[in-house]
């Protein structure tokens, strides 16, 4: 392992960032058939600066929940939401839809 040494003024050396702890889980998008989950992380303990390094690695985790069937008749429709711009899947459950992001 090398290393390589030298002087800077403190205010102009490179700092690479590091991650913050990761937040909390999103509620499941959906309550039966597959949802999501997500979480986030911030590459700001410390920020990088002058020139350091970004954080290595993925800003969001996604997980699968609520994976088991819905009971009853059970219809998809897909569409786009355009304020969140994601497609988004509608299930009619017993007559009620269901929303949630597509898997």
């Amino acid at each position: 392992m090398s290393t390589e040494s030298y002087y800077c003024d403190v205010r102009s050396c490179p700092v690479d960032g590091n991650w913050a702890q990761w937040g909390r889980w999103s509620p499941c998008s959906a309550r039966c058939s597959g949802g999501t989950q997500r979480r986030y992380r911030y590459c700001s303990n410390p920020h990088p600066s002058s020139g350091g390094k970004e954080c290595p690695g993925d800003r969001v985790e996604i997980v699968r929940c609520n994976t088991k069937p819905c009971r009853g008749k059970v219809s998809l429709y897909k569409a786009f939401d355009y304020n969140s711009n994601q497609l988004i899947k509608e299930r009619e459950v017993r007559g009620r839809w269901r929303k949630g992001p597509m898997p």
